[in-house]
């Protein structure tokens, strides 16, 4: 296994989204191949967890008794006066959730190499594009309430951008502002269950 690899996995898509945007206005070609390369950079990581997490390939059967389910925790101290840790948690349910998306973001931005070529904003689609995969891997792979809700929020965002300027229909303005309502009317709600059990 890759060290530090659900960590990578998470990482690697947003560090990469935010450098194509960055550097959009400078660099014309290339955007889309950078992006599916760190989407697969992701996947990459993820694979790497398939052994630890689920056994050996070969002799590895599904069982559903979770007590003895195999897992991989990841643990970075992060505000240590009250003991909250940023971690990951990688099981044989999250696992497999985490390739899915990160094999199906790869493929979108395979595809939006030549759907985007002549958009002149293809940074910014980029940008969005793996900063919503990172925020996806971490809302799979969080390990707390805390980081759970934070990532979900990075899910939020970059896919209310994605939809109001690159939407396909031509209220995407308007349903992108309804995506937007909706989505954290109820992020509101499950923040304010969050603050309960820790009050």
């Amino acid at each position: 296994m890759i060290p530090h690899a659900a960590l990578l996995a998470t990482v690697i898509p947003g560090v990469a989204g935010i450098v194509i945007y960055a550097l959009r206005n400078r660099v014309r070609r290339g955007l889309g191949i950078s992006a599916t390369i760190a989407a697969s950079l992701s996947i990459l990581m993820i694979v790497s967890m398939g052994r630890e997490v689920m056994g050996s390939w070969k002799s590895w059967r599904l069982s559903w008794d979770l007590g003895s389910a195999a897992g991989l925790t990841f643990d970075y101290p992060w505000v240590r006066p009250i003991s909250l840790d940023f971690g990951f948690l990688v099981d044989f349910v999250s696992l497999p959730i985490g390739l899915i998306i990160a094999v199906v973001s790869m493929l979108s931005c395979l595809y939006s190499i030549k759907y985007m070529e002549k958009d002149p904003n293809q940074g910014s689609y980029y940008a969005n594009l793996l900063l919503f995969m990172t925020g996806m891997i971490g809302v799979i792979f969080a390990a707390n309430l805390i980081q759970f809700y934070l990532f979900w929020e990075l899910m939020l965002i970059p896919s209310y951008l994605l939809i109001a300027n690159w939407g396909v229909s031509r209220d995407r303005l308007s349903i992108g502002f309804k995506y937007f309502i909706f989505t954290h009317v109820g992020a509101l709600s499950m923040l304010l269950g969050i603050l309960s059990i820790f009050a």
